[in-house]
Order: C-alpha cells, then sequence, then structure tokens
C-alpha cells in the first residue's frame, strides 16, 4: 500500500501523562505525542500511516492501549515493530523495509520517545533513507519540546520542532564532494535553488532581490557542469572564471548569513574555490584567449582533474588536444582555435607517427611520439563506443597517469616544454 505520507515514532517506558502538544498554530491534547502528531499530520495531508517503534518494555505497557486508540480512527493506518536497543541495525533494517515496501511520498521521524542512542544513531539511516528511496520527496525529523514545566506532569505543554536541519549540512556537504570528485555543481545548485525558492515564498517583494545571487550562482554551476562533462576546455575555463567571482562576490557572500548553516556552506565555497581558480580563464569570451604559457598551464590543470577523478574519456580527449596545442604554441600560430590550423597541427603527429612505422622504428617509452600514438588510438575506441572490429588497444593507462603526474609538474614549474626530457623521434 502506499500512502501520501508516513510518520515513524518511539514508544518508551514513560506513563504518557496527559498533555497539550503544539504544531505550528495547531494545538491538541492527549497522552501520545506521536498518536496527536499523525493527528496533525492527517488533517494536513489527508490519508497516512503511522508506524510506531516499540521496545519489549514499551509493548507490554502500551501497546494494547495505543491499538484500542487507533483502530476507529479513519485514514490512519497503523503499523508496529518492536526492536531491542542492543540491536539498532536490525531495528534500521526493519525500518527501511518498511518503507521500501511502502514507498510514502512524504516521511516524518517523531523522535522525541526513542531509546537514548536512537536519535544520535539513526541520522545516517535516515540519510540514506533520503538518496536511496526515489519515492520520498520530503523528509523530516521532529521532536516535542517541552515548554515551560507546570509543575503537575498532566498539564504539561509540548512543541514540535523540526530537527531537519543538521542533514542540509551533510547535503552541503555532499554537494561539494561531488564537484570536487566529479565537476558536477548540479547538487549544489539544486541545494541553492531549493532555499531560493522557499524564501521567495517568505519574504515581502522588496526583499527577494537580496536573494537573486543565489540563483545567479545556482545557474551557473549548471553551466560548468555541462561544460566539464563535454571537456569543452575553454568553456569550462571562461564558466569558472565567472563563477569565482560571483561566489566572492560581496552579495553572494552577504546573502549566505540567511541560510540555515549559512556558515557551514561559506566553509565548503572556500573548497570549491581553489579547483575554480586553477582552471579559469581571466576573460569574457573565447576569442580573447591566447595559447601561452599561462593557457598551457591551466590545460594541464584541468587534465589533471580529469585524470583524479578517472574522467578516462575527457583525459584522452583533452591530452590529444593538448599535444595539438602544444604544436602551435610552439610554432607561435596565434589562430589556435580555427579548425584548419588545428587540422594542420595534429598532421605533424600523425606525419612523424606514419613516417616511423614505414621505417620501423620502434618508439621508445619516454617518446612523445608513443604518447600521442597511445592517447589518440584509445580515445578513437572510446569515442565510438567500443563499436570497432578491433579490440581495445593494449594501452596502459598507467603511462598516460606517469605523464601527467610528472610533465604537469615539470611544465607548472619552469620547463621548457612538457618533453624537454623525453626522447625525440
Amino acid at each position: 500500500m502506499n500512502s501520501d505520507w508516513m510518520l515513524i515514532g518511539f514508544v518508551g517506558t514513560t506513563k504518557y501523562y496527559e498533555g497539550r502538544y503544539f504544531f505550528g498554530q495547531k494545538n491538541r491534547e492527549g497522552r501520545f505525542g506521536s498518536l496527536i502528531f499523525g493527528e496533525f499530520l492527517f488533517e494536513e495531508w489527508g490519508e497516512g500511516s503511522v508506524v510506531l517503534a516499540f521496545t519489549p518494555e514499551s509493548y507490554d505497557m502500551h501497546f494494547q492501549t495505543l491499538k484500542e486508540i487507533f483502530d476507529p480512527l479513519p485514514g490512519l493506518r497503523f503499523d508496529w515493530l518492536v526492536y531491542t536497543p542492543d540491536d539498532l541495525p536490525k531495528l534500521f533494517e526493519d525500518i527501511f523495509r518498511i518503507l521500501e515496501k511502502q514507498g510514502p511520498k512524504r516521511l516524518f521521524f517523531d523522535i522525541t520517545f526513542a531509546y537514548r542512542s536512537v536519535p544520535f544513531c539513526i541520522f545516517p539511516e535516515i540519510v540514506f533513507v533520503k538518496r536511496h528511496l526515489p519515492s520520498i520527496s520530503d523528509l523530516e525529523v521532529f521532536y516535542a519540546r517541552q515548554l515551560e514545566p507546570s509543575g503537575d506532569p498532566r498539564m504539561n505543554s509540548y512543541r514540535f520542532e523540526a530537527l531537519t536541519s543538521p542533514i542540509e549540512i551533510l547535503d552541503w556537504d555532499n554537494a561539494t564532494r561531488e564537484f570536487l570528485d566529479h565537476g558536477n555543481g548540479r547538487f549544489f545548485a539544486e541545494k541553492l535553488m531549493a532555499n531560493y525558492q522557499t524564501v521567495m515564498a517568505q519574504v515581502p517583494d522588496k526583499e527577494k532581490r537580496k536573494y537573486s545571487p543565489w540563483k545567479l550562482v545556482a545557474n551557473k554551476f549548471g553551466e560548468f557542469s555541462q561544460a566539464f562533462e563535454e571537456g569543452d576546455f575553454v568553456g569550462v575555463g571562461l564558466v569558472a572564471n565567472a563563477l569565482e567571482k560571483m561566489l566572492q562576490g560581496e552579495s553572494f557572500q552577504a546573502s549566505l548569513g540567511a541560510l540555515n548553516f549559512g556558515w557551514v556552506t561559506r566553509a565548503l565555497v572556500e573548497q570549491i574555490l581553489p579547483s575554480l581558480q586553477k582552471v579559469a580563464i581571466d576573460a569574457r569570451r573565447k576569442e580573447e584567449v591566447p595559447l601561452d604559457r599561462k593557457e598551457l598551464a591551466r590545460q594541464l590543470q584541468l587534465l589533471r582533474w580529469y585524470q583524479e577523478i578517472q574522467n578516462i574519456p575527457n583525459m584522452l580527449q583533452g591530452l590529444r588536444e593538448f599535444m595539438v596545442n602544444l604544436v602551435l604554441f610552439q610554432n607561435q600560430e596565434g589562430n589556435w582555435l580555427d579548425l584548419e590550423t588545428r587540422g594542420k597541427a595534429e598532421e605533424k603527429w600523425n606525419g612523424h607517427l606514419k613516417e616511423s612505422e614505414e621505417k620501423r622504428i620502434p618508439l621508445p617509452d619516454n617518446s612523445s611520439l608513443r604518447l600521442w600514438d597511445l592517447a589518440r588510438s584509445l580515445r578513437n575506441f572510446i569515442s565510438h563506443c567500443g563499436l570497432k572490429k578491433e579490440n581495445r588497444p593494449g594501452v596502459d593507462l598507467s603511462f598516460l597517469h606517469s605523464f601527467l603526474d610528472r610533465e604537469i609538474d615539470a611544465w607548472l614549474n619552469g620547463a621548457a616544454h612538457p618533453f624537454e626530457s623525453w626522447e625525440e623521434v
């Protein structure tokens, strides 16, 4: 049975006196907080499910009472499970199986009366559930905080408050990891846009402008991701330059204070900036970019990024194009983005390779021509998705990685060219 929402609550061994519970502008009186919270959710979202987790002791004390209360309630499905506090992995698995089977769209946890260690230990599972069960679009964790004590436990009041914000820290951190590890800024963009849309629905029109940097930065992260995935060497640099300036801009930095855990987001932006700075081009348009030592060094930094994240197709494509750029740089060819000009530079490599094959000259391991041959052949195989009569070329990727590890450092440290220590054929 699929339901629009599900509440997972916990029942302890307390006596559960009558009290008044608040949720937003609503309030109700009753004994069992999770039951009352379920009634709040029913008023908000309609039919749904309440799953209560009991310890053996709390089951004996309260199960029958709760079942008798739930049975006549229309629109609320009541399920339960029994767990032992010394086997929390089993509890978490049982919860996951229930969610997997019922597939609610909205999921709520009430951890008010969970066993001592459960609230701390359950957060990793909550994050796992949020990411791996596609049916769940919304997930929130609540705790009924006791308000001013009345002196009589039967007259106490409680307010349900969201505790989901700590998960947001993990979301921001994982979005940052996704960018640094894969060049994918879409998760960071999604976080910014979700906050932007929430704020737009809450603040008056005169205050909306101050949050526009979130939308602009989110769009730029999307542009960067596309260029990075496509292996657009110049495009990556141009967008990285614009994105770097936006992230460091006064308006964006000031707006971070309005985010939950804005200090976390600010710290993560500081982690992102060095990666952008390494590949950024200080220009606005493609035609403004010269092919000089600075640009070749930047391209090598981008190649290293592809290498580090094991993006082999873009690493090979980029390495091949870098070697073409190297010929153009050494020949002081100004129009380096012209297709015909690049084709002539490519033919120089292929011509030398053909000559060595015709003369049956073996290519030493430290030959730049051997590097060209290996990168070219494997790149061609991959670009055709392996749909060729020939099998995959016997290219040792460690050879290509060795080039990038050694020669990038040499080039960045002032070598005359990336192959000055290599034997030329």
